[in-house]
C-alpha cells in the first residue's frame, strides 16, 4: 500500500469522452484520505489474520457482508467471520466511508462509464463490490485470493430482489428486517463454502 503515499503529489488526469480533463487536486486528496481512513480500520479488524491453513481458509472466505443503499446508508450488515464482530458505529462508518470512496473513484476513473471500485486488495483481506443499477451496494469482506466472489454477490443480489423487494412490509432504503432473506442467505453462503471445500 505504499504507492498511496504518492497520490498526494501527482495532479491527475482522465479522459472522459476523448477529452483530458484535471481532476480537482481536492478530490484525490479527499479519496486518498477516505481510502487510508477506511484501510485503517479494516485492518484493525483483520489485523491478526495471517495466511492460514487452507481448509480454514475455505470456511472463512467470507468475513462480513454489507449492503448499503444508494444514500449511503448501511441497510444490512452481517459477520461470517471469526475475527471478532465490530460494533455498530464501526460498521456505520466503514458503509458510509466506502460509499464515498466508490463515488469519487467514478470521477476520477480514466475510463468512460466507470461504476466504481469492484476489487479494492489489501495484504490481509480482498473487498469485492457490486453495484445494482438502482445505486444499491452489495460488498463482502473476504480472506485474499477467494474466488467467485463476484457471482455470490450477484446471488446475494438475487436474493434482495426476490425476498426483500417483493416484501409488501419492506420501506425502500431502510433496514433490511426480513426472515427468508436471512435464511436464503445463510444457505448461500454455506454452498460458497462447501464449494471452497471442495477445491
Amino acid at each position: 500500500m505504499i504507492f498511496l503515499r504518492h497520490i498526494l503529489y501527482y495532479r491527475v488526469q482522465v479522459t472522459k469522452v476523448s477529452k483530458l480533463q484535471f481532476v480537482q487536486f481536492r478530490k484525490v486528496v479527499t479519496l486518498y484520505n477516505r481510502l487510508w481512513t477506511f484501510l485503517c480500520s479494516l485492518h484493525k479488524k483483520f489485523s491478526f489474520i495471517s495466511t492460514p491453513p487452507s481448509f480454514l481458509m475455505a470456511q472463512a472466505a467470507i468475513c462480513s457482508l454489507f449492503i448499503i443503499n444508494k444514500s449511503g446508508g448501511l441497510i444490512y450488515y452481517k459477520e461470517y467471520g471469526s475475527a471478532g464482530r465490530m460494533d455498530t458505529n464501526d460498521s456505520l462508518r466503514l458503509a458510509s466511508l466506502w460509499h464515498s470512496m466508490h463515488a469519487i473513484s467514478q470521477q476520477l476513473s480514466p475510463i468512460p462509464g466507470c461504476t466504481g471500485i469492484d476489487l479494492l486488495q489489501a495484504h490481509n483481506f480482498d473487498l469485492h463490490c457490486f453495484q445494482s443499477l438502482t445505486g444499491t451496494k452489495f460488498f463482502v469482506v473476504c480472506e485474499t485470493g477467494a474466488q467467485n466472489m463476484e457471482t455470490l454477490l450477484k446471488a446475494i443480489y438475487e436474493l434482495y430482489t426476490d425476498f426483500v423487494l417483493k416484501n409488501p412490509f419492506y420501506e425502500m432504503e431502510m433496514p433490511i428486517r426480513c426472515e427468508l432473506f436471512d435464511l436464503n442467505l445463510a444457505q448461500v453462503i454455506q454452498k460458497d463454502r462447501l464449494a471452497l471445500l471442495g477445491r
